[in-house]
């Protein structure tokens, strides 16, 4: 887990310091957002080597995000239709 932590504090320092070199607040923001995204791929991979993971079952939550997507644009747009 150490190496996880270090991992993460490198990805976010060495993004925010080109995002200061490139002086753009957006890469900035974008950095912090996903500084985290290596150490869940080492995650993934490391868990996927173990044999823990089931593809379809991690795919579930895509499926449940558009389901959650499309009530929600329904809902909006009935809400709309009514006011």
């Amino acid at each position: 887990m150490t190496l996880l932590s270090l991992v993460a504090t490198a990805a976010l320092w060495v993004g925010l310091l080109l995002a200061v070199w490139i002086d753009n607040i957006t890469a900035a923001l974008l950095i912090i957002a996903l500084y985290r995204l290596p150490e869940a791929l080492i995650l993934w991979w490391m868990a996927n080597k173990r044999g823990w993971l089931i593809l379809w079952r991690e795919g579930q939550i895509l499926a449940f995000f558009a389901l959650g997507i499309a009530l929600g644009w329904t809902l909006l747009m009935t809400w709309e239709a009514l006011t």
